[in-house]
């Protein structure tokens, strides 16, 4: 019996054969072929042959190929490239799935799921520099499968992203991980997902990501660093305190001989003992009694440091070295 259309038997030296997918053959606009793992006359490659017609391959005018898989809403959804085919086959069955997912009705994606948890009270209450790191790994959920229903993501999907995106960056991983369990935990009681599949990954060991500055970064930024950014470094090493905490800092009374600092990841006030160094560099810091302010980091205008202008100020610090 014939093979179906567009699929080829290829035998090797060793007397195997294996068959292969690959439309327009022997012309110039054949396609690469891509290998069927399934054995004829089983579920899995009657399943194969039928998602065969919802398979497009194009080429651009550089000669690179990019595949995608129709769904059953008609919406293109990307394909890897067919080197590795149990990869390749693996996101068809899953784009599949999402399709019928869809077009049953359940659009409860991604992107839905994260502009709810964007309008909570939840997102809300985080600090500022939380909220930055999660927005930056929930655009990448949002671009990857921002149409798709949160229930079709599974735990070895998230896996497979750790074991290979995240491999030689594990903290971000660990991250990334996070921000996906935040999610999910948020979208069980609104009927997004069941359970957490994010729970049932490996969690990457942690490392010591805070390494303090060498003596040297310090002269560094003390030489190329604009001097109204000097007393928030100063700060930070006299207190052990995160930039977001530092830059919230308020300036203590002449007499104090404790500075009152509100850690932004606890939500609470720590009193922190004033080294007698530390408590000169704050007095040599100019008061303007015309414009008086409470915060005790201020820059060269006058005004308390921001937290996006402090970050602003350091790319252009490393770019533009004084």
């Amino acid at each position: 019996m014939a093979p179906p259309e567009h699929i080829h038997a290829i035998s090797k030296p060793n007397g195997r054969r294996y068959l292969y997918f690959s439309k327009f053959r022997w012309t110039e606009r054949e396609w690469p072929r891509v290998r069927i793992l399934d054995e004829p006359l089983t579920e899995g490659f009657a399943r194969r042959v039928g998602q065969l017609a919802r398979i497009e391959a194009v080429r651009s005018e550089t000669g690179s190929w990019s595949w995608t898989f129709r769904d059953a809403t008609e919406q293109a959804r990307d394909l890897p490239l067919p080197n590795d085919a149990a990869a390749f086959w693996s996101a068809g069955d899953k784009a599949e799935v999402t399709g019928r997912m869809l077009l049953a009705g359940d659009r409860k994606t991604w992107r839905s799921l994260i502009a709810r948890y964007k309008d909570n009270d939840a997102y809300e209450k985080l600090s500022k520099s939380m909220r930055d790191q999660y927005d930056r790994y929930i655009r990448v959920i949002e671009a990857a499968w921002g149409d798709d229903p949160v229930r079709a993501l599974r735990a070895p999907d998230i896996q497979q992203i750790l074991d290979t995106a995240y491999k030689r960056t594990p903290q971000a991983g660990r991250i990334f991980r996070a921000t996906l369990s935040v999610l999910f935990e948020f979208g069980i009681p609104r009927d997004f997902c069941e359970t957490n599949p994010a729970e049932h990954t490996e969690k990457a060991a942690k490392g010591n990501p805070w390494i303090p500055w060498p003596a040297e970064a310090f002269a560094l930024w003390f030489e190329h660093a604009r001097v109204d950014m000097h007393l928030p470094i100063y700060s930070a090493l006299f207190t052990g305190q995160r930039k977001e905490t530092v830059l919230g800092m308020l300036r203590p009374k002449s007499d104090a001989t404790e500075l009152q600092v509100y850690a932004q990841k606890i939500k609470s006030w720590i009193p922190t003992q004033i080294h007698s160094e530390y408590r000169q560099l704050i007095d040599a810091v100019p008061i303007d009694p015309d414009k008086p302010q409470l915060k005790l980091h201020l820059m060269a205008s006058g005004q308390p440091w921001s937290y996006e202008g402090w970050k602003t100020a350091c790319s252009e610090s490393w770019r533009s070295p004084r």
